[in-house]
């Protein structure tokens, strides 16, 4: 970044775990995925695991069913929602749904059907239809779906697990599995900045006659095969000119650097040490190593798509005076390999009423319990909401 580093809170790549609110698993701050859990786990009073929190539904609908075994039986076990890219969730991109399930037999009979809601209210959601699909096998299962979130900061999806039967967000029966999960996802961010210039491919100096920065590309340095040919000269040297060549009776001062052996017919001219072999310089192949300043990403001829090449501390050597100044910050640059695993600090977190008091369930730079305590018992004009708001 080209402005001043921000000492905000970084609010981007955390993995959120739901709690029990409000009748179904839920994340209540934003990040890269919302993810159930073991809350799901099972189906209604089935034998062997009863379902926790049952019937894990936003709207109180009972849909599931009781009848079987656990793990015999079909169950949703759990729900998830992840971004595709790996960075946070925002309003209107792509996420995915990867939705666990126990399948029947070889699961050839069961299906999914997943739903979101597009009400923004999580008490009251309105179902839209995303898609069915079938396990591809019998026993634990998983199945991925993509879809484009609404607009709206607050959203819920529904997962219907069903034997036989037709789509639907409340199927019932006696197998049947219904469940819910809502998730907060961060504002839709435009960028109102210009667009910025790379470095790499804009020089902050002008070409000079230092050989460094000449935008000429290595395969015109060869000799010319046509001697009486007019040599092609660099345009950053428009003052010299074939005549600029000395002449027999002149002692020969010609550097690689700014005659790349162009003139063969001259040669006869020097004196006989001058032998390729003995002045390895003058030798177009060697021509290169004279140049170690010469950095592609400093010549937009020669990398017109090449990124902001950033050379190692350790070999000053390589860096050219007409180079221009890149400024590293080393709070957003660390000097180790990068990884792709999520940043997964600095975050704010709100608490919701969990267990008889307001509580964090993910880990950040602060705990809020917000609006939650505000009041006292039942005081006069304002009795305390979830009272008394102990963990005893």
């Amino acid at each position: 970044p080209t402005g001043t580093p921000s000492s905000q809170p970084i609010t981007v790549a955390v993995a959120q775990m739901a709690v029990f609110v409000d009748g179904s698993p839920m994340c209540s701050s934003y990040g890269i995925s919302c993810d159930s859990g073991t809350l799901l786990q099972a189906r209604g009073n089935v034998n062997g695991g009863p379902e926790q929190n049952r019937p894990n539904t936003r709207d109180g609908g009972n849909c599931d069913g009781s009848s079987g075994d656990y793990q015999s039986d079909e169950s949703l076990e759990r729900l998830m929602v992840r971004s595709v890219d790996g960075g946070v969730m925002m309003e209107g991109s792509t996420v995915e749904i990867v939705a666990t399930v126990w399948a029947w037999s070889d699961g050839s009979e069961d299906y999914l059907d997943l739903y979101y809601s597009d009400s923004g209210d999580l008490s009251n959601p309105n179902w839209v239809y995303i898609e069915t699909n079938q396990p591809s096998g019998g026993n634990e299962q998983t199945i991925v779906v993509q879809f484009d979130l609404p607009p709206g900061l607050n959203h819920v999806i529904r997962g219907n697990y069903r034997w036989k039967g037709k789509p639907s967000s409340c199927t019932g029966g006696k197998w049947a599995d219904a469940d819910d999960l809502a998730f907060t996802v961060h504002p839709l961010v435009v960028s109102t900045d210009p667009p910025t210039v790379s470095p790499a491919l804009t020089p902050s100096k002008t070409p000079s006659n230092q050989p460094s920065t000449i935008p000429v590309a290595e395969p015109s340095m060869e000799p010319n095969p046509s001697p009486s040919s007019s040599p092609t000269l660099p345009t950053s040297h428009p003052s010299i000119t074939p005549s600029a060549l000395p002449s027999e009776s002149v002692e020969p001062t010609i550097e690689p650097s700014k005659f790349p052996s162009s003139y063969p017919s001259k040669r006869p001219s020097m004196e006989p040490s001058l032998t390729p072999s003995q002045n390895p310089s003058m030798k177009p192949t060697a021509i290169p190593s004279q140049w170690p300043s010469l950095k592609p990403s400093l010549i937009p001829s020669l990398a017109p798509s090449s990124a902001i090449t950033m050379l190692p501390s350790s070999s000053p050597s390589h860096k050219s005076s007409e180079s221009p100044s890149i400024s590293l910050i080393p709070s957003l640059f660390p000097t180790g390999t990068p990884s792709s695993q999520p940043i997964t600090v600095a975050v704010a977190q709100m608490a919701v009423f969990v267990d008889g008091s307001p509580m964090c369930s993910s880990y950040g730079i602060s705990c809020d319990s917000g609006t939650l305590l505000q009041a006292r018992g039942n005081v006069n004009g304002g009795p305390e909401q979830n009272r008394p708001n102990t963990r005893d």
